[in-house]
């Protein structure tokens, strides 16, 4: 019943839209759609103004400042406030400032408070940025990150993930030294770091200081990092910034040209707490050192890329060969090895892991005519023995799609998705005695996506996707996803979103992610499983100019169940609606 009338409200809401649709210009819908196939590949990740969208959208500080303010709740309250477990307002708040005077100085500040957080400021992050002043071609007093090599020791908390572009989640291009303003509470650096530049060599200087979360044993070890950022409860809070790291560097980098480049990193980082990671099958102390070598040649249609580093005694590393021999064809190859107990602080390397991984990637893009891309890529990836894997294991990843531009209105996508991995079953012999036993597990997706740009004002997006999830030992699964997109911008100021998903999968196991926007700055893309609707709708107006107001209403629907979540998460109802609201000022 309630897709019924979801679908029916879709339907008349479209046919209005079709026959009140005045002719005037409104190019921001043509450009909805240009990254989100760049933001389908961050996989399980989601995060608020992260450094991705700076890599993305390559955002310029257009103005003189800029302020956002976003809050937004779940309007069903889940057991952690009904019961007083959560210590504070269901509330979820963020503000922002960016201000920048002239072109030497800038810089910002960040507040958040997660729902269920007692304090209206439980997160704060800022910096200053000076710009080309003296012998400094930048300077960062504050919070700020570093993005050098291929991330083997030091990269921003996430990346793109494998996907429809095949070479830039391979091949890194690092933006090198940046201010962080996110509210991501964990990979950044605090304290100050300087950027010089001296005829072919660029060097980095950087140190930092700053008090992390973590669980501590009766010992005062440090057996897990917590990275999670939530603290609502009197349990999470008692990890809030209980462990101090300190942390001295560089990085130089030495330009034969403006295509090839060598660069050497060195940093040291002290805890105040000794590392007992891996659930104690690593002591790992409380000082680490790490020393990288990176390179990045170009040889006509030839380019070789790489970088090793050395950490706790381990060498591990990723090498790789792009091949452009035409403007229509990418071929790009690379091997990463990844040794047990190379551990990775502030890196985050190409791959299924960063540590204890051997592997080998190919990706293929080609145009052979305009109408038609082919997009192709193999992941072959191996987990040796360890103390912390008692079993070796193995898998693969394989994607093949197509794209095509029938007519200049239409785009075409169809994909199919397959990943293997070994994982681990216990079953019953003839005796009815337990035994552990090691079979392939592979889920299977098959996609079919449409666009309709049906003016300059409506884009019309359709999608069909099914999953097979086939098990060596076990039942296997299957599930589809079915949903329709709606972009609508009627007038320049006015610009609308709607989506309505149904979804009908075994488990979670089996379930399908969707990307799906959300106000300026925020990552969203939940998994859909079990049977249900997801529908949203987003409406962000132009009150004045450099003022724009936006809001989301989203509502997940599941028919099979009378509860959604577990735990103090766990909602009282099969209803789990949120609503949020920003405003964007520009001065």
């Amino acid at each position: 019943m309630n897709r019924m009338r979801c679908l029916i409200v879709f339907v008349l809401l479209f046919i209005a839209i079709d026959f009140t649709l005045p002719q005037t210009d409104a190019t921001s819908v043509q450009d909805t759609l240009l990254t989100e196939e760049h933001l389908e590949t961050l996989g399980e990740q989601t995060g608020e103004d992260s450094p991705i969208f700076d890599f993305l959208f390559n955002e310029i500080l257009t103005s003189k400042i800029q302020v956002r303010s976003r809050f937004g709740r779940h309007l069903e309250p889940s057991i952690g406030f009904r019961e007083g477990a959560y210590r504070g307002s269901s509330l979820k708040l963020y503000e922002r400032v960016k201000f920048q005077h002239g072109d030497h100085f800038s810089g910002g500040f960040l507040t958040e408070k997660d729902a269920g957080e007692k304090k209206i400021v439980d997160f704060m992050t800022g910096n200053i940025v000076l710009s080309k002043v003296g012998p400094f071609e930048k300077c960062i007093i504050g919070d700020y990150y570093i993005e050098e090599g291929q991330g083997m020791v030091l990269w921003r908390s996430y990346d793109i993930a494998k996907g429809a572009d095949v070479v830039l989640p391979a091949r890194r291009n690092g933006n090198g030294l940046r201010p962080y303003l996110s509210s991501g509470e964990n990979e950044f650096l605090r304290g100050a770091a300087f950027e010089s530049n001296y005829k072919d060599i660029s060097t980095t200087l950087f140190y930092s200081r700053r008090f992390r979360s973590a669980s501590i044993d009766s010992l005062g070890n440090i057996t897990s990092l917590y990275t999670l950022g939530y603290f609502r409860t009197e349990s999470e809070a008692s990890k809030k910034n209980n462990v101090s790291e300190t942390i001295f560097g560089l990085h130089c980098n030495y330009y034969l040209s403006d295509q090839n480049t060598f660069g050497l990193t060195w940093y040291k980082s002290i805890f105040s707490n000794p590392l007992l990671l891996h659930d104690g099958a690593y002591s790992h102390g409380d000082v680490f050192q790490f020393f990288a070598l990176d390179y990045s040649l170009s040889l006509s249609a030839l380019s070789l890329f790489g970088e090793w580093a050395k950490s706790n005694n381990r060498i591990a590393g990723t090498s790789g060969i792009l091949i452009n021999p035409k403007n229509t064809i990418r071929i790009i190859m690379s091997i990463r090895n990844y040794p047990d107990q190379f551990v990775n602080l502030h890196g985050l390397a190409f791959g299924e892991r960063s540590e204890n991984e051997r592997g080998f990637y190919l990706g293929v893009e080609m145009k052979p005519v305009q109408f038609l891309a082919l997009t192709s890529y193999c992941d072959l990836f191996s987990f040796p023995q360890s103390n912390n894997q008692l079993f070796p294991s193995n898998g693969n990843d394989i994607l093949a799609q197509i794209k095509l531009k029938p007519i200049n209105k239409i785009d075409i996508v169809c994909r199919y998705h397959k990943k293997s991995t070994t994982q681990s079953y216990i079953i019953y012999d003839e005796f009815g005695f337990t035994r552990r036993v090691e079979g392939m597990k592979s889920k299977q997706n098959y996609r079919m996506n449409i666009d309709y740009r049906i003016s300059s004002q409506v884009i019309v997006r359709g999608r069909y996707e099914m999953t097979f999830l086939k098990r060596e030992y076990g039942e296997n699964e299957k599930g589809s996803i079915t949903y329709q997109d709606l972009v609508y911008s009627p007038i320049k100021q006015l610009w609308l979103n709607l989506r309505i998903a149904f979804f009908k999968t075994d488990s979670y196991d089996s379930g399908i992610y969707e990307y799906e926007r959300d106000l300026e700055g925020v990552l969203s893309q939940p998994i859909l499983y079990g049977r249900g609707v997801r529908w949203y709708l987003i409406v962000k107006y132009e009150l004045l100019e450099g003022c724009e107001l936006s809001a989301k209403y989203s509502d997940h629907i599941r028919d099979d169940v009378k509860r959604i979540g577990t735990g103090l998460d766990q909602l009282l109802t099969n209803h789990d609606d949120r609503i949020s609201f920003q405003m964007d000022l520009k001065m």
